[in-house]
């Protein structure tokens, strides 16, 4: 990952995909787009993406990995988004 970011320091582009990353991986990133179902549910800086998921109402407990609030905050968002759409 290391050498991946001195690769885009240098002015080229990288797209990588990690499953799960622990903190130190996760905070290699510059931006981190966020997918559901095939769309894009956010894109940005890891710090927006907690802010945005804390505006609805979903906060990382204290010495939680980042990616795993973020995964699990959309998991909760989508089950609670599918409940409310089958309830109409």
């Amino acid at each position: 990952m290391r050498v991946l970011k001195a690769i885009a320091a240098s002015g080229n582009t990288v797209v990588c995909s990690a499953k799960q990353p622990s903190y130190e991986i996760l905070s290699l990133f510059d931006k981190v787009m966020i997918m559901s179902r095939g769309e894009v549910a956010f894109f940005g800086s890891i710090k927006d993406a907690l802010a945005w998921f804390e505006s609805f109402g979903y906060s990382p407990l204290d010495k939680t990995n980042p990616a795993e609030f973020l995964r699990t905050s959309l998991s909760l968002s989508l089950s609670l988004s599918l409940s409310l759409s089958l309830s109409l």
